[in-house]
């Protein structure tokens, strides 16, 4: 591990933006549907393909943040990030808006692949757990301040004018980038080419397809709880949009507060127990949640209940995964996490398409998220059997 330290409250901005990209928007997304003469799908799809692009642009991320470094990397993702918010903000067809968005989601990816990885250069173990876990709790304010930020701007000057409030966001992050350091150091130098064959071999490492694959579950609860909850809300419950508001808060809370105490929580239990005890207590959660709904009895404060704890307790879940993921390898870091965002992300983007497929309400988000659940569990009883890790 490298010595260097890195300064928190620099990245979590870089952390928090990909998040800031996926639920700004969303208190509009019926208006958006509206103004440009999009069905339901389009709109489901224009989330879908950000998670999506954040799926399959982790690997190329990754692959270049071991061949430029973290820092150039990390200037080359935000500067996309900005000129793909200008390309949805002046969108004038659906067409328009899904290129942006994807475009925007390869930017967002590489900034959370590259501020993970410069975190697993400098930390190890549980450390890094920890640290990882601390900044998954900063993303959970952006389901608190994006679509409240989202709702005023778009509300004063239009729903373009999130898109062009993100390039703004983007400004700030250059000047984020500029004071960390390169934690970075190439040990043997390499060809483009040679990097390109890592990928196969990093592919073939059963404990990162086994934490990744882990880390997906958490991800998935995330994206489906976020991309149903405006139907679930106006259309199963018919409440009014400041509900909508109301959730993100509450839901947020529960996320900080997890987040805060994840560092205690996982220097008791070690990371592979808090990981496990996570995953045990929302298997739990998605069984209730979905007997509950299929008997017509989970009220709006219930569903409100469930969905906070279970996408909080998925922080611990996915920072422990990505730790764990990787704990084992001295070489291929960045590779090996953005592998592991890409079964995460693109799994969850599955899901959501499964989840457009049916009735979106409380019974078909606890029946596509408990589905993928239970399938781990099956997984990691009879088919993946991981190399112990290396963890304190």
């Amino acid at each position: 591990m490298e010595n260097k330290r890195l300064n928190i409250f620099l990245l979590i901005p870089l952390v928090v933006t990909f998040s800031f990209g996926m639920d700004s928007y969303i208190p509009f997304i019926i208006v958006i549907k509206s103004q440009l003469n999009l069905s339901a799908s389009i709109v489901q799809l224009s989330m879908s393909i950000y998670i999506f692009a954040l799926a399959v642009g982790q690997i190329f991320i990754g692959l270049l943040s071991d061949y430029i470094g973290r820092k150039k990397a990390l200037y080359l993702s935000t500067i996309l990030f900005m000129a793909s918010s200008v390309l949805c903000g002046f969108s004038t067809s659906g067409t328009q808006l899904i290129i942006g968005r994807f475009l925007q989601g390869i930017g967002a990816c590489g900034l959370r692949a590259c501020t993970y990885t410069m975190v697993k250069d400098c930390y190890d173990g549980d450390q890094a757990s920890a640290y990882l876990t601390r900044l998954y709790s900063a993303v959970s304010l952006s389901p608190m301040i994006a679509p409240l930020i989202g709702g005023f701007v778009g509300g004063i000057w239009g729903w373009e004018a999130i898109f062009f409030m993100m390039v703004i966001l983007g400004i700030a992050l250059l000047g984020c980038i500029y004071p960390l350091p390169e934690t970075y150091s190439k040990q043997t130098e390499k060809t483009l080419k040679q990097h390109f064959k890592d990928i196969g071999a990093v592919f073939r490492d059963k404990q990162i397809l086994f934490y990744g694959c882990l880390s997906a579950a958490g991800i998935t609860a995330m994206f489906c709880f976020v991309s149903s909850m405006s139907y679930i809300i106006l259309l199963q419950y018919h409440l009014s949009q400041e509900y909508i508001y109301l959730t993100f808060v509450i839901c947020g809370i529960g996320m900080f507060i997890v987040g805060m105490l994840s560092k205690k929580i996982i220097s008791s239990l070690g990371s592979k127990q808090a990981l496990y005890y996570s995953f045990g207590v929302s298997v739990f959660l998605l069984i209730i949640m979905s007997i509950l709904s299929l008997l017509g009895d989970l009220n709006f404060s219930m569903y409100v209940l469930f969905s906070m704890l279970l996408i909080s307790i998925a922080i611990i879940l996915n920072g422990c995964s990505i730790s764990m993921g990787v704990a084992s390898r001295k070489t291929l870091i960045g590779l090996g996490i953005s592998i592991i965002g890409v079964l995460g992300y693109g799994i969850a983007a599955i899901s959501g398409w499964v989840l457009s497929l049916l009735p979106i309400n409380t019974f078909s988000y606890g029946l596509v998220v408990g589905t993928y659940y239970l399938f781990m569990i099956v997984i990691s009883l009879i088919a993946i059997k991981p190399k112990k890790a290396i963890i304190n």
